[in-house]
Order: structure tokens, then C-alpha cells, then sequence
């Protein structure tokens, strides 16, 4: 949390938090919070009574607040053709409007009640010094990195040495990406910037041909992936465009002791792991590179990196012969960014 922080509270009574603490349990963002973390988010939430019929949120509007839903359900709607379509549907422990506070890009999408609606409001400030710091701190949770031998199975030979990392280590990690060129000249926009601007007008997307079994394994790896991430990226798209990302990611196999990504470079591609495992080694100066993490089945990358056009901090290195599905930077513009 951060030092300047000074956290919000919201005068509720034991049922109002009682309740609200079973709410954040079922959801996915809050359900793995500590304690603590979870007792300022309940201070800091605010309940609000919703009737039907009534537009929360507006597609294109800057976002102050996140909402997470107790009672009632809600539809969300996309403009296409010129028409509203409606998207996704949330209900009692869903969360909306966490996109445009953790990647501070425009609404993408309207979001109007069904009906009578109980939801808790969370501002800005206090899902930037909570929610979003934890999910950069948190780099083993939201990177798709786990400690080796943790939580995924891990090769013959790999050991669990690097497992108590510091969390000021675990702080420097950021997402990287395969390409290996460098930072030079003047440096270019994320892509929430990029999707505001437009430009893509005349764009194609991609196909890249798959066996219905490899459609229906990647499909499965990111709908049932640990990794809240995927979760994040791709909940609220709709089924047609999740199938055009499907399309638009390509295979790639990684040898042995082949580097997907190279400490200090820029790249253009958000990764999810297939099969294999994949080593996360970090180095400080002119220092020894350090393992911190490593990266398994189902486990995503680089997506922050494309979103904040971040320089690469850490070199991935496959353990064992693997494979990643990549998807390109105007792919993700297009796809993720425009339809999340």
C-alpha cells in the first residue's frame, strides 16, 4: 500500500460488512486478499441501491469507480454498427469498471441494470493503492508466475531454492515479451492510448489455422486458467471476438534453454504458456542474473508491457522443450483493448 495513502471510511453497520465480505469472498479479484487488505476495502466501500433501467456506465467515459454486485444482475452493452449489443450479463458477485482504473483507458463498454440492483462502489484511490499495487506486487498471482514447486508440478531437477524471494524482489519484476529490440528514440504509446486514437479501421484479423483440438485446448487453457489475469482480459468480450482471438494466436515452440524474452528489451507479443515450464531470471546491475520465478501451464505474460509500453525487466527461459500462444500487439489493440 502505498505510504501516501490514507485509507476511506465508510460508515456501515456489522450487517452491511458481514454481508459485503461474503460478497467479496465469491469474487475472483478479492477472494484471495489477506485479511487486512480486505478490512480497508470494506471501509473503503460504499453500498449503493440501483433501480432498473438505470445506465451505471457510459462506453468512452473516464472511470473513478469499480463495482462489485450483491443483488440484481446487469447487462453489458457494446456500440457496433451503430447499434448497442449487449456483451455480458453480471451477476451477484461480478465485478465491472476494474479495467478502465487498473489500465486507466476509457469505458469500454455502457453497463445498464435489469432490475433492482445492491452493488458496492470502490474509488479510484483506493483500487490504485490496494488492488492495483497488489497486483504488481503480487507477481507469482497476477504475472502468471508461480514460486517453483509451488502450485504447478515441476520438472525433474528443479528445486525450490528461490521460492523465499523478498517481496522487494518480487516488486521489480514487470511483463516482457519476445521481441529483442531496444529501447531507442522516442518511445512509443501503450495501447489504450493507441485504441483511443483509432487508426485501425481497415484492419484484418488474423488467422492463424488450428485443429479443432487445438481450438478447444486453448480455449479451455484461458476460460479455466489459475491466472486471474486471462480472466480480467478476456471476461467481458464478447463470444464472437473471443473466437477471433482464438484465431489470432499463434503457436511457437521453444527449445530447451531458448530465451522467449530478453531482459531490457521492447516486444510486441502477450503470451500464454501451453505446455512446459519456463524459468524467470531477473539481473540487478552487473550482478549474477537471479531466478525469482517460474511460469507453467496456463500462465500469461506481457500484457502490462503492451498496455504501459514498458521496458522489459526479466529474461524467460524454457526449462524444457515448450510452447507459448503469442498474440500481437495490434491483435491485443484491436481485440482485447477495444472489446474489453
Amino acid at each position: 500500500m502505498r505510504d501516501s495513502y490514507q485509507p476511506k471510511v465508510i460508515s456501515k453497520s456489522n450487517t452491511q460488512k458481514a454481508r459485503l465480505k461474503a460478497v467479496l469472498a465469491q469474487s475472483w479479484m478479492f477472494s484471495s486478499y489477506v485479511s487486512e487488505n480486505v478490512d480497508i476495502i470494506v471501509d473503503a466501500m460504499e453500498e449503493k441501491l440501483v433501480p432498473p433501467n438505470t445506465r451505471l456506465v457510459c462506453q468512452g467515459d473516464p472511470g473513478e469507480f469499480m463495482w462489485v454486485v450483491e443483488e440484481g444482475s446487469l447487462q453489458c452493452l457494446k456500440q457496433a454498427d451503430g447499434t448497442e449489443q449487449q456483451v455480458k450479463t453480471c451477476a451477484r458477485g461480478d465485478i465491472f469498471g476494474e479495467l478502465a482504473l487498473l489500465y486507466s483507458c476509457p469505458r469500454a463498454a455502457s453497463v445498464v441494470s435489469l432490475e433492482h440492483c445492491v452493488l458496492w462502489e470502490l474509488d479510484r484511490e483506493t483500487f490504485k493503492a490496494i488492488c492495483y499495487e497488489r497486483a504488481l506486487k503480487d507477481v507469482p498471482h497476477y504475472e502468471g508466475f508461480f514460486p517453483p514447486c509451488g502450485t504447478i508440478s515441476c520438472p525433474a531437477g528443479v528445486n525450490d531454492t528461490t521460492a523465499e524471494q523478498s517481496d522487494n524482489e518480487q516488486c521489480d519484476l514487470l511483463p516482457i515479451d519476445i521481441s529483442t529490440k531496444r529501447l531507442t528514440g522516442r518511445r512509443r504509446e501503450g495501447v489504450c492510448a493507441e485504441a483511443v486514437h483509432g487508426g485501425d479501421e481497415g484492419w484484418i484479423p488474423p488467422v492463424f489455422p488450428k485443429s479443432i483440438e487445438e481450438r478447444q485446448q486453448l480455449s479451455d487453457i484461458i476460460r479455466t486458467s489459475h491466472d486471474s489475469k486471462l480472466h480480467m482480459l478476456f471476461g467481458t468480450v464478447s463470444k464472437d471476438t473471443f473466437e477471433q482471438i482464438v484465431d489470432a494466436m499463434s503457436l511457437k515452440v521453444m527449445k530447451k534453454g531458448e530465451h522467449v524474452i530478453e531482459q531490457g528489451a521492447v516486444g510486441d507479443f502477450f503470451y500464454i504458456v501451453k505446455s512446459g515450464f519456463f524459468d524467470i531470471s531477473v539481473q540487478k546491475g552487473e550482478d549474477i542474473p537471479k531466478k525469482v520465478f517460474e511460469a507453467g501451464k496456463g500462465f500469461a505474460f506481457g500484457e502490462l508491457a503492451l498496455l504501459y509500453n514498458a521496458p522489459r525487466s526479466a529474461t524467460i527461459t524454457s526449462i524444457v522443450e515448450s510452447e507459448v500462444w503469442s498474440l500481437d500487439r495490434t491483435a491485443f489493440r484491436n481485440l482485447v483493448v477495444r472489446s474489453a
